[in-house]
């Protein structure tokens, strides 16, 4: 039986090609919700472009609205704009209100379908589920995996002769026997164990590459095995695309600074012209505009944990401060369409709080020559339409792990940062 989902506003500016997303079944658009997507159509925040990008998809198939609703592609889902006078003329109706009683004037009027709220804002399903009505989150761009699943997963191995282990130390590489071939993906970092013996190795087209132990780069040396797998997919000129999952206090930004700082020094392997940061604004809660002093007084508060790193990497390697600030760059998306970033150590930090489509804003910005590394805690989200299965950071993961040669990624999982913040980010 074909369904009929009601789309909030916050579905419809979260992804404005939701539209198609619901196949066969009918679509539902009130008029409340047109009046508050109009609130939304100016500005440069992704909500904003996506609220203009919605009215262009809204203004042809407006014009061929009707009773019989408007066919949406060719699995047979329809459109319908509905509209009531006495509705619309209470302007200071609460919209989630009227978006529930919308769905309980259509479960009156078509008995025998079912009517679905749908609706990123948890406090709206509620009400609604509260009040009768059937009500869901917007599925469509969520991983269909446990997040938690890729904390969990092997990645050390037992294996029965110590000669494999023997031959990375003394040749670096070695083929990787049939046994492990089967079990690992392209590019996927490994812990061999033999009795005592152990080696930390990368995995690629049946190879085993070891990681050396002896990493350090700039004053830092990684802590565990997983923070040096991150500093080797870092450095590796053949991966250029890169995303690290990792609680807070595992060392993740850190990391992922220090080897884009170590490729554009001029005593480094000068890979790059700089580290250009891309951060959130979404602590705020407001778009630069409202902030006072220039754009880089605007997002200064919110590359303070950057600067933390940076002093931290100042002070290991015995180097003074300018040295490193010369070739960094912050740079809030609001302002990159239209740019390229060529030869650029591109450093997204909490890319748990960007949307897949922010962060193939910035992918797309990407010129010859440069590295994108993705950074970030998937299960501590700010943005309240996002959750670990949703955000940018655990999309990009799921779509590019294990499909290109170019992308890795690593899960750091143990905190380095104090036994207690180990505590909190393991028990809360």
């Amino acid at each position: 039986m074909k369904k009929m989902y009601i789309l909030d506003t916050s579905v419809l500016l979260h992804d404005p090609n939701s539209l198609y997303s619901f196949e066969e079944n009918d679509i539902v658009i009130p008029y409340e919700v047109t009046t508050e997507i109009d609130h939304f159509k100016k500005g440069t925040e992704e909500i904003n472009v996506n609220a203009r990008e919605l009215n262009r998809q809204l203004e042809p198939l407006s014009k061929k609205n009707s009773v019989e609703g408007i066919p949406l592609g060719d699995k047979g889902g329809k459109l319908f704009f509905v509209y009531d006078q006495e509705s619309a003329s209470r302007r200071g109706e609460y919209v989630d209100d009227a978006l529930i009683a919308w769905a309980k004037k259509l479960s009156a009027t078509y008995s025998k379908r079912k009517i679905i709220l749908v609706s990123k804002d948890f406090n709206l399903r509620l009400r609604a589920r509260i009040s009768g009505v059937e009500a869901e989150d917007y599925l469509h761009d969520k991983v269909r995996f446990e997040v938690a699943s890729l904390f969990k997963q092997q990645v050390e191995f037992e294996i029965t002769s110590p000669g494999l282990i023997n031959s990375l130390y003394s040749k670096k590489e070695a083929h990787c026997p049939s046994e492990l071939d089967q079990l690992l993906k392209i590019n996927q970092y490994v812990t061999l164990k033999h009795g005592s013996q152990s080696v930390l190795a990368k995995y690629r087209e049946g190879k085993l590459f070891r990681i050396p132990p002896e990493q350090r780069v700039e004053g830092i040396t990684p802590k565990n095995s997983s923070q040096h797998f991150l500093l080797d997919a870092c450095l590796d000129e053949r991966l250029t695309m890169i995303s690290c999952l990792g609680k807070a206090g595992t060392g993740k930004t850190l990391l992922a600074l220090v080897a884009g700082l170590h490729q554009v020094m001029p005593d480094g392997p000068k890979r790059y012209h700089n580290v250009t940061i891309f951060r959130p604004m979404i602590e705020t809660g407001k778009e630069l505009g409202y902030l006072p002093g220039e754009v880089h007084e605007k997002i200064a508060p919110h590359f303070e944990a950057i600067e933390g790193a940076l002093e931290l990497i100042v002070g290991e390697a015995g180097k003074e401060y300018p040295a490193y600030n010369d070739w960094i760059k912050f740079s809030p998306i609001n302002y990159i369409k239209g740019k390229t970033f060529h030869q650029t150590f591109m450093l997204v930090d909490e890319a748990q709080n960007f949307t897949p489509q922010e962060i193939k804003t910035i992918g797309t910005r990407m010129g010859e020559g440069s590295k994108i590394v993705l950074v970030g805690d998937p299960f501590q989200t700010d943005n309240p339409y996002l959750d670990e299965k949703s955000n940018g950071l655990t999309v990009v993961t799921d779509e590019f792990r294990y499909k290109f040669p170019q992308f890795a990624y690593v899960i750091l999982d143990k905190v380095e940062r104090s036994r207690e913040a180990g505590i909190f980010a393991d028990h809360l």
